[in-house]
């Protein structure tokens, strides 16, 4: 997958951004849709800021766009600023939550019992959940 950077995407005015605002709270998934399309480039970026330098941002962009309609569903209409200075926050938890999921290794709880015995047997001490 190629990301564009340089394509066209529409800027929106601060009353159609309320509008689709409004509309997407109701449920109108075109809304949400442009609302996603108009910020595209701006999840980019910020997929971009937290990326770790060896995993790739195709991985964190869906994760940025699960992370903006959750700013969508809690934004308020006539709130001052702009929905991608309110969506920032959220976006950028989203993407750093999914970096430390791809990086952390679970070890099922069946197996729980033979990877502590062989960190014994390897090592001669016993990890704690709480290490």
């Amino acid at each position: 997958m190629s990301i564009n950077l340089r394509a066209n995407y529409p800027r929106l005015s601060r009353d159609e951004e309320n509008q689709l605002i409004i509309q997407a709270k109701q449920g109108s998934q075109y809304a949400r849709d442009r609302l996603v399309e108009c910020y595209m480039p701006f999840l980019i970026k910020m997929c971009f800021r937290f990326k770790p330098r060896d995993m790739f941002v195709e991985d964190f962009i869906g994760d940025a766009v699960i992370g903006f309609l959750k700013a969508i569903d809690t934004c308020k209409v006539n709130h001052p600023c702009r929905i991608s200075t309110y969506a920032k926050f959220t976006v950028s938890k989203a993407v750093l939550r999914s970096e430390f999921q791809k990086r952390t290794i679970n070890v099922p709880e069946k197996n729980e019992v033979v990877f502590a015995n062989c960190v014994k047997r390897k090592f001669g001490f016993l990890l704690t959940k709480d290490a």
